[in-house]
């Protein structure tokens, strides 16, 4: 018997078995949160958040230019704004969507597994995967630690920040 080919095969089993137990707090089902959305600069803002399945995370990290997406009439917003939720945020500083929203519904029959943001925040940025005017967050039932089952994000002058702790 060959034992160093036995093992590197085992090896490989126990690989994929550490990457699927790693996955498991990320790959929990699915739920709505309430969003809290703060504002604290003192800049108007637009945000949109939007369900997104597996599918479509890297087409949104990759392919979307935010540059673009706040652009009047853009055809990506224009064709997401059916299933979006979008805020203005002009005398109010805080917006909060409720997890018993229809919306939540929409998005999770729809496959959604992640929350995207889109902040039509001032200033230059570089329109790559990296832009802070976009933020995409895990709605696994074990990815936060809220309280009162709350995802907290400050908007700030040059980013979307998140406030609640994502386990790990």
């Amino acid at each position: 018997m060959n034992l160093p080919r036995l093992f590197a095969g085992s090896g490989k089993v126990l690989l994929l078995a550490a990457c699927l137990a790693a996955a498991g707090c990320a790959g929990s089902k699915p739920v709505a949160w309430n969003t809290k959305i703060t504002r604290t600069t003192t800049a108007s803002i637009e945000v949109d958040l939007v369900g997104i399945s597996p599918s479509e995370d890297a087409y949104w990290r990759r392919s979307v230019k935010p540059t673009k997406y706040w652009m009047p009439g853009d055809p990506v917003r224009k064709q997401v704004l059916s299933r979006a939720k979008t805020t203005q945020f002009k005398d109010g500083d805080v917006f909060v969507l409720k997890a018993d929203d229809p919306v939540w519904k929409q998005w999770l029959n729809y496959g959604a597994t992640e929350l995207l943001i889109m902040a039509n925040l001032p200033g230059r940025f570089t329109d790559d995967e990296s832009d802070p005017r976009r933020l995409i967050l895990p709605l696994g039932s074990k990815s936060w630690d809220a309280k009162n089952k709350t995802i907290e994000i400050q908007i700030l002058d040059g980013q979307i920040r998140p406030v609640t702790p994502q386990k790990m």
